[in-house]
């Protein structure tokens, strides 16, 4: 908490029940989100329905490492439809 700035935010990922409190984050206006994640049992069922299914993600756009500013100006303007992929 000590390294995020005034009005900053935190993002808790994993948490399934109950809000995060702390007097500290309210003194500084520290946005607290949290960011639920499924259990184990659910990343399993979930990839064996992909492999089942097929399924495959669409990819909008692959832009090399080098053209990054590109990549990100792209996704920024949100004329993409899929993923914009990075590629090493």
């Amino acid at each position: 908490m000590r390294a995020t700035r005034d009005n900053g935010p935190i993002a808790l990922i994993g948490g399934l029940s109950g809000q995060p409190r702390s007097a500290a984050a309210a003194e500084r206006k520290i946005a607290m989100t949290k960011i639920v994640v499924g259990s184990r049992q659910m990343t399993a069922d979930l990839l064996r329905a992909i492999d089942f299914h097929g399924a495959i993600s669409t990819i909008d756009r692959t832009f090399a490492f080098d053209d990054l500013k590109s990549a990100l100006a792209h996704h920024e303007s949100g004329e993409h439809f899929g993923k914009v992929v990075i590629s090493f």
